[in-house]
């Protein structure tokens, strides 16, 4: 590992000892209703900071977090995650506890039906997490968490700039009675920064809330379109692709207390794909997919004689109608549980355990152990768990020139290790990390010729190892800095000498760093700083700066310059990126 890199770290974060703001509570890392900020990796982006942030999309607003590599295909949305070096179908997203990865393909997995105007925060839980969430939780869990806003009111916002983008939105609150409502409306353009990059998004949702002091319903509708240009996403061929998506889940929550005892959850998801490889000859492999998927969940929580402990179970039901996958099913089942204990006031255990059943592929049992001890502001922390994931559709039964499924896959399965250390005090927050994560019958893509098409199997075993370190804080009234490095090592030992698809885009060292300049009472600046590189490649650096004029306490105008230093990058390989562009904007609503 180069010692330039923690050269760098050492100097940026040096001066952050001093204050910061402490992380809110955390829901991801476990089932409990506590926060466990300090029992696992977790990132968090506030609802102050997606407001300074102001991105035209939910999508975007990943590139300003340390512990995802957002690997995009286009400035419209279309992008895949990845968390400690996992692939893209190997990370979970969910929204308020549901699940929205598409059994299609992870690819659809950044289709997210949320405004920027909904979100409360975005939470980013690094590490295994099956034993929480089954199947997809196998680097990572990303989670959208929106709005519990009870007052009424609008907000306004509007964005444009270079290749002709333009991004509005409109969010109204409201109230009847007791009930609470929020709709959001949406609407993004652009022509694109090179041929076949331009797209055209839609977005329309709508939330309600009924809280009594026993119980709370809400309920969350909404639907998303997009038509863009796909030229060489997934093939050499300027392709064309348009999606569509309807999402809806219904909340009862228990409130005994400040501790909800048990929730019950329903969703359902249709999703459309229109996909035409080669725009100038559509019909020529032109597919459609249309996948609808529905679950319910229940759990409950309630004190044992060691700690405190919660039940739940889930189902899941994944259909499939394609021209070009066929006429597919199938349905999962699960039970879960989860506890901890304080044996003595310096440590605290955390451990679960889940059971998954799937009508495919059997049977899977995942537990989980974590353990935190230490003072309050020194700690240290320990954590191991077993993950798996099971094949998408398309990794089974696609079949183009340029890509072949294989129906005889089996899931990927790994054991993951981590031990870390933390320090908190006057509202510093500093983390660091080991870990390493062993993955058996791994499903890769592979070629051994670029003649020849891309072949998905269950390859050999894989190893990943890396740290993961961060620091935010405060240097004082006016500046406010946060970063993050990652240093990853994938080792692949496997009886096929091939080239993988995926693997080679994942990245070796990234550096993030992000800070907010408080000029005057009206005026501040932001500022994003990332340094990439992968396997034996030059460091990639990216740096974005935006000013943001604060004319009332509604109303705000900005401008923002992307990639300043006008380096063309290829966050997936194949794809390259814009270089510079200027945008601006206004915003109004509280």
């Amino acid at each position: 590992m180069n010692i330039q890199w923690f050269g760098l770290v050492f100097c940026l974060s040096g001066p952050l000892i001093s204050q910061s703001v402490l992380q809110p509570v955390i829901v991801t890392a476990t089932r409990l209703s506590i926060s466990s900020a300090d029992l696992r990796e977790v990132e968090i982006i506030s609802r102050r900071e997606i407001e300074e942030l102001a991105e035209g999309s939910v999508v975007s607003l990943f590139r300003h977090m340390g512990t995802v590599d957002l690997q995009r295909r286009n400035t419209g949305g279309a992008a895949d995650f990845s968390l400690r070096g996992a692939s893209f179908e190997q990370v979970l997203v969910l929204i308020d506890g549901v699940r929205i990865n598409n059994p299609q393909t992870g690819h659809h997995n950044s289709e997210i039906p949320v405004a920027l105007s909904d979100i409360e925060r975005i939470e980013v839980l690094s590490g295994t997490a099956s034993s929480l969430y089954g199947s997809e939780a196998f680097g990572g869990v990303i989670q959208i968490i929106t709005r519990n806003d009870l007052s009424t009111g609008t907000d306004l916002s509007f964005r444009g700039g270079s290749f002709g983008t333009v991004d509005l939105g409109i969010s109204h609150r409201w109230k009847t009675g007791p009930v609470h409502h929020r709709g959001s409306l949406e609407q993004a353009r652009s022509d694109g920064y090179r041929s076949d990059t331009d797209y055209q998004n839609w977005l329309l949702s709508y939330q309600m809330r009924w809280h009594r002091d026993d119980w709370t319903l809400s309920a969350r509708a909404g639907g998303q379109f997009k038509d863009f240009g796909a030229g060489g996403f997934y093939a050499d061929y300027p392709s064309r692709e348009k999606t569509s998506s309807w999402n809806a889940a219904v909340e009862l929550r228990g409130n005994r207390g400040k501790k909800p005892p048990w929730v019950f959850r329903w969703h359902g998801r249709r999703h459309h794909d229109d996909f035409i490889l080669d725009k100038n000859d559509p019909e020529w492999f032109r597919t459609n997919h249309s996948t609808t998927i529905w679950g319910g969940e229940w759990q409950s929580e309630f004190r044992t004689l060691w700690g405190r402990a919660v039940l739940g179970t889930d189902v899941l039901g994944e259909n499939l109608q394609s021209t070009q996958l066929g006429n597919r099913h199938r349905s999962r089942a699960a039970l879960y549980g989860e506890t901890e204990m304080v044996p003595a006031s310096a440590i605290r255990v955390n451990s679960g355990i889940r059971w998954d059943w799937n009508d495919s592929w059997g049977h899977q049992f995942n537990p989980t152990l974590n353990m935190r001890f230490g003072s309050a502001s020194l700690y240290g922390r320990l954590s191991a768990g077993r993950a798996f994931r099971a094949p998408t559709f398309t990794e089974l039964y696609y079949q183009s020139p340029a890509n072949q499924g294989d129906p005889d896959l089996q899931p990927e399965c790994a054991w993951s290790f981590e031990t870390g250390t933390g320090y908190q005090i006057r509202g510093l927050h500093a983390e660091a990390a080991l870990f390493y994560r062993r993955e058996t019958n791994k499903i890769d893509w592979i070629r051994s010729d670029a003649s020849m098409p891309w072949q998905v199997t269950n390859s050999g075993l894989i190893h990943v190892r890396g740290i993961s370190a961060g620091i935010r804080g405060s240097l004082n009234t006016r500046w406010n800095l946060a970063v993050h490095y990652i240093f990853l090592d994938r080792l692949e030992n496997s009886p096929i000498d091939a080239q993988s698809k995926y693997g080679a885009g994942i990245w070796r060292h990234h550096l993030t760093c992000r800070g907010n300049l408080v000029w005057s009472k009206r005026i501040q600046q932001n500022w994003l700083i990332q340094g990439k590189s992968r396997q034996k490649q030059a460091v990639n650096w990216i740096l974005d700066t935006r000013i943001i004029f604060r004319l009332n306490s509604s109303l705000r105008f900005y401008m923002e310059l992307n990639n300043c230093l006008d380096v063309i990058i290829e966050e997936i390989p194949g794809v390259p990126m814009p270089g510079r562009s200027l945008m601006s904007g206004v915003t109004f609503g509280r």
